[in-house]
């Protein structure tokens, strides 16, 4: 049996529970409860959006096209200065092969390499954000 409730019964549930209060009441008195369904009816059926700070930290599985770009990342630096000034490396990844960026960095150095006929540079095809909080 599956105990998840879809956002459709969740509406209807509420709107039982309105109802129930609304009959059930002898002096009026649950007009705040009636009130707070009807918010809760309310954010059911709008969610807010989500807003992201570009320089919150997010997480990706890149793949080894992914790692490739990473470690080539500042070729064009180095070629430009006529000698290397930064260091090719691979990315750290967690015990879960996650490897962390700021939103905006990883924006940067991985929107030209992504598109419809162009190899994945993370799969899968998902970043993870975990709010912060604190």
């Amino acid at each position: 049996m599956d105990d998840k409730l879809t956002i459709k019964d969740a509406i209807t549930v509420l709107r039982n529970l309105q109802d129930w209060l609304y009959y059930s009441s002898m002096n009026g008195g649950t007009s705040i409860q009636r009130e707070a369904i009807d918010i809760a009816i309310g954010a059911l059926k709008q969610p807010e959006p989500i807003r992201i700070n570009l320089n919150e930290p997010i997480k990706v599985k890149l793949t080894d096209w992914g790692k490739v770009i990473y470690y080539h990342q500042y070729d064009r630096t180095n070629q430009i200065a006529g000698r290397e000034i930064c260091k090719p490396k691979f990315p750290k990844e967690d015990e879960n092969g996650y490897t962390e960026f700021q939103l905006w960095r990883f924006i940067e150095l991985y929107g030209e390499h992504m598109g419809m006929t162009i190899p994945n540079v993370i799969k899968p095809l998902e970043i993870v954000y975990e709010r912060r909080t604190g």
